[in-house]
């Protein structure tokens, strides 16, 4: 955890840093540039700060605190972003300028570029608010052989990295409520990060949830956020909210079905029992049912193909907001969205129903996910 702060520190503020340094540039002199580096560092800080005020019980004063400490923290990234594609651009003209002298007219000056950058950064922000507010009902049909032919479709309800915090709360959940109960599912399924917060704090957002019927049960898994912010915290916020869950272990459903469920593999760096999946899924056979796997993180292990037919799982939120999407991909390239894998199984990774940090997302939309199971004909 020390080398994950230092490392966070280091990062963040050397993006600040830049932040900075370019508005000095653009005022030199001006007071206000000195002011927006006291800015910085309180942003740097504002994680921290955020945690600390929510201890001490200060929770208006740290939901404040979140809100814009979070929110400067996707901004100035963009911010980053942009102003390294306009440095790039002005070294690529100051070059071309021995042998083009006009191309030096089309220098972006130290005065424009945090403008331009900014003005670019504030939009997507927008657009980002705006996105990860709306989340979207998305559908997808999996077609088994283990449903007989003329059963009827069974519908899975899925939601997944929700992060229930100072910034998510009643009202968001309330949202995610109406689109599974508009998806009428036979069975609700959350794989894992529920919240972020104590359980005071998020427990009107899990009564909402726990409003959501289903007749074949509500079935949840561990996500690695259930352990950082406490395994008691986590399983009482999940069961407060009307969810069974599933560590290592599996439940029949009454069409003769089997979910199982695994906790998220960061159990084991935090002093937990981990029961691994193997343990959980029945043995590979032309007679096995229907089986469900609930994972948290979207890695398919290889000896339990042929042991399951559907593998549900989140995580990656797809990255969140462009281009963090790019480097997820790196660690978790399975996904997001559908994924067939051998003997005619399939992953389907969600894209996460809330935000992590930031209340943005940007080009990977936050989903409500109905997975229809249909017998193959």
């Amino acid at each position: 955890m020390l080398f994950f702060l230092l490392f966070f520190i280091t990062l963040y503020g050397g993006i600040n840093l830049y932040f900075f340094r370019k508005v000095h540039l653009a005022l030199p002199g001006n007071g206000a540039a000195w002011g927006a580096g006291v800015f910085c560092l309180a942003m740097v800080a504002a994680p921290i700060l955020v945690r600390l005020l929510e201890r001490e019980g200060w929770i208006a004063s740290a939901r404040v605190c979140a809100w814009v400490g979070h929110t400067w923290m996707a901004g100035v990234f963009w911010f980053l972003c942009i102003g390294l594609m306009l440095d790039a651009w002005n070294l690529g003209l100051r070059g071309a300028v021995r042998w083009q002298p006009s191309a030096s007219g089309w220098v972006v000056s130290p005065r424009a570029l945090p403008l331009i950058a900014g003005a670019v950064a504030l939009t997507l922000m927008a657009w980002g608010f705006h996105e990860a507010w709306n989340v979207r009902l998305k559908t997808v049909v999996y077609r088994t052989p283990r449903l007989a032919s003329g059963s009827a479709p069974m519908r899975i309800a899925v939601i997944s990295d929700l992060h229930l915090s100072l910034t998510i709360g009643e009202g968001f959940a309330g949202r995610v409520t109406e689109l599974i109960e508009r998806s009428r599912p036979d069975l609700v399924v959350c794989l894992g990060d529920m919240a972020d917060a104590e359980f005071e704090r998020v427990n009107g957002a899990a009564q909402r949830l726990a409003a959501v019927a289903a007749p074949m049960g509500k079935y949840a898994v561990l996500g690695n956020h259930e352990f950082y912010a406490g395994l008691r915290n986590g399983l009482a916020l999940l069961k407060a909210a009307g969810f069974t869950v599933l560590r290592g272990e599996s439940a029949v459903l009454r069409n003769g079905a089997v979910v199982a469920g695994v906790d998220d593999p960061v159990a084991r760096t935090q002093g937990e029992a981990f029961l691994d999946e193997g343990r959980a899924l029945p043995p590979a056979g032309s007679e096995r049912p229907l089986t469900i796997l609930l994972k948290h993180r979207p890695d398919v292990a290889p000896a339990s193909l042929g042991r399951f037919d559907l593998q549900l799982s989140g995580h990656s939120h797809g990255g969140q907001i462009f281009p963090f999407n790019l480097v997820v991909k790196l660690f978790h390239p399975l996904g997001p969205g559908r994924v067939d894998l051998a003997g005619g199984a399939m992953l389907y990774v969600s894209r996460g129903t809330g935000t992590w940090g930031p209340r943005l997302r940007f080009t990977q939309p936050p989903e409500v996910t109905l997975v229809i199971v249909e017998p193959k004909e």
